[in-house]
């Protein structure tokens, strides 16, 4: 079967050579919340209902409601009707499209990423935490665990996470997970390189990672086949403005 066209009307047509990346917050209000439980398949309706705290299970709700509205604006269905399935590591995807899509979430935020080929995208809140040292040695790659310990020690959190960040991106845009080991590639930990190839065993690259301005307490990163991708931003404050925009741009 021939993938579907899926060209959106308006601003939401998807180019074949750009990504979209999509920030929102993933609390909302209790009307918004189910309004996009509305959404939701039955599998993922007792998904949700299988997180015991009620915080993960909102979360949950709103995260896969918000990604099947953005689904649906691209290709002109109901956000109930798109069947998910599911790669050998959990990845989800879409038979029969050439839509490809990942999302993350992190401190309060979530990213999702749109394009026509493999991608991969990940948030992570910057925080304080003691055993960067530690996590970095045993899961980066030598070289980027010693650029870690040159910088000015006020950089050195933020050029972690942002390293984090990338090799999150990368695993997820090959659809393999932690099977692969975070110390047998490289993507550098300088958040002032914010873009280049992932090094792999001296290959040559096959993949590109790109840093994402997602606010100053966040490292975001998107990993796609493109040297030099580029990337269109919906940023969003509350979900509400979020649903506005989509039913504005796609209807």
């Amino acid at each position: 079967m021939p993938p579907a066209v899926f060209y959106s009307k308006g601003e939401l047509r998807l180019a074949p050579d750009r990504v979209d990346i999509w920030t929102l917050p993933t609390q909302t209000t209790t009307q918004i919340l189910n309004r996009l439980r509305q959404n939701l398949s039955a599998d993922e309706e007792e998904r949700a209902l299988r997180f015991h705290k009620t915080e993960d299970q909102q979360s949950f709700i709103a995260s896969r409601g918000i990604l099947r509205t953005i689904l649906s604006s691209y290709l002109h269905l109901p956000p109930k009707n798109l069947i998910f399935r599911y790669g050998k590591k959990g990845k989800p995807y879409l038979d029969d499209v050439e839509l490809h899509f990942n999302l993350a979430h992190s401190g309060g935020k979530a990213i999702y990423a749109f394009g026509r080929d493999d991608l991969g995208v990940d948030i992570e809140f910057i925080k304080p935490w003691q055993d960067w040292q530690k996590i970095s040695a045993r899961f980066f790659s030598q070289r980027e665990a010693e650029q870690l310990l040159k910088p000015d020690p006020a950089t050195q959190i933020a050029d972690f996470f942002a390293c984090w960040a990338r090799k999150e991106a990368y695993i997820k845009a090959i659809g393999e997970g932690m099977a692969v080991g975070l110390n047998q590639f490289y993507v550098g930990a300088d958040r002032a390189i914010i873009g280049g190839p992932v090094e792999q065993n001296g290959h040559p690259p096959q993949w590109y990672f790109k840093d994402l301005d997602v606010g100053e307490q966040y490292a975001g990163a998107l990993v796609t086949r493109f040297p030099a991708c580029a990337v269109r931003v919906f940023s969003f404050d509350r979900v509400e403005e979020f649903l506005d925009y989509v039913e504005t741009s796609s209807g």
